[in-house]
């Protein structure tokens, strides 16, 4: 399975060449007129459907060359950083009746191409074909699909969004719930951590809360779930993006968090010491010689906990884990283990209240 995803993922990556500026402007057929346009006119939108039903039909094309223009042509007007609502709306009532259509073909690089151009339609409509594949028996397109929302997320951030603020959340709840599912195999996962990191910087509603919170509890769920057992390169590393999406968030004024995200990330960042925690304590932590990963983790997390301490107003004092952490070995008497617990405490306590299960190993 692994084999086949990789190869689905490499031929879509390859139909993913932008063509050249002649050959979009010669066919592609759209004016910039209409695809900045406000409101368009009826002719506009009528002739919207034959256009993408034309283009979505030639994503089934046996001919990857046919296939390959098909796709750009329809993401072209799409990427215009000055797309209006009102051509998305109407782009997305045209091709996602034919984008459906093709939900069910049996080769996965068609069904892959297809989400891609839903992801980048960024629409109520769209997104439902997204969400519909995240339980996909196949992992090529469970992985598409995660990846199409983490895409929906970046257009809604740099363009005019068109998708209303219950649509984002739920989308965002959505995300949470695949990345702390054990079940998905590690790129879904860390497809879905990707998305909930790209949804922090989505001004719509909620959702920017919501995502700090989910990719909070998510990763909460992950580091619990891996506590005492050996935990692969592949879901270290995605805890280790998380970390460090953590830490940068605290610092990046574009993002502005406020207080109950700035909790939120102390939280996560009680989590994944707390894995850390739970595997020195279980004996399942890496050797010290391929422990690089989860140093950082550790090291990151420490720095996000005290920066969110000092926007807090919160004394805390930095303990230096990564050093204690990167010599520690399995036993319960060692620096690491008495130390943790000093970190973890300001976040028991006021202004944070957190009543997480930090340092509890099940």
């Amino acid at each position: 399975m692994r084999r086949r995803f990789t190869v689905t993922m490499l031929l879509a990556g390859a139909l993913s060449v932008v063509a050249p500026a002649a050959v979009v402007v010669a066919q592609g057929q759209i004016s910039v007129e209409t695809i900045r346009r406000t409101v368009l006119n009826p002719d506009e939108v009528r002739n919207l459907g034959p256009w993408a039903k034309e283009r979505v039909e030639k994503l089934a094309d046996p001919d990857a060359a046919v296939m390959k223009r098909a796709r750009d042509e329809l993401l072209t007007p799409l990427k215009d950083l000055q797309v209006s609502v009102a051509f998305r709306q109407a782009f997305s009532d045209a091709a996602v009746p034919e984008l459906r259509k093709l939900m069910g073909h049996p080769q996965d690089v068609v069904v892959v191409n297809a989400l891609r151009v839903a992801a980048e339609t960024a629409t109520s409509d769209a997104s439902v074909l997204l969400e519909e594949k995240l339980g996909d028996s196949k992992v090529a397109v469970r992985f598409a699909a995660v990846n199409g929302i983490d895409r929906t997320m970046m257009a809604l951030a740099n363009r005019s969004p068109a998708i209303p603020a219950p649509r984002v959340e739920q989308l965002v709840e959505r995300l949470g719930r695949v990345a702390s599912d054990g079940a998905n195999p590690p790129e879904v996962m860390d497809a879905a951590v990707r998305a909930l990191i790209t949804a922090r910087t989505v001004k719509v509603g909620a959702a920017q809360v919501l995502a700090v919170r989910t990719l909070a509890s998510s990763i909460g769920a992950v580091a619990g779930q891996f506590a005492q057992k050996v935990t692969p390169p592949a879901v270290q590393l995605t805890l280790l993006r998380a970390a460090e999406a953590s830490r940068n968030g605290l610092g990046d004024i574009r993002l502005a968090l406020g207080t109950e995200s700035v909790k939120d990330s102390a939280a996560l960042s009680g989590h994944l010491l707390t894995w850390a925690f739970c595997q020195l304590r279980a004996g399942t932590m890496p050797s010290a010689t391929d422990r690089e990963t989860a140093t950082q983790i550790v090291n990151l997390s420490e720095t996000t906990i005290i920066l969110a301490c000092q926007r807090m107003n919160a004394a805390v004092e930095p303990q230096k884990l990564a050093d204690d952490y990167s010599k520690a070995v399995a036993a319960n008497d060692n620096m690491f283990i008495r130390n943790v617990p000093k970190l973890i405490s300001p976040l028991r306590a006021a202004p944070f209240g957190l009543t997480d299960p930090f340092l509890t190993c099940k």
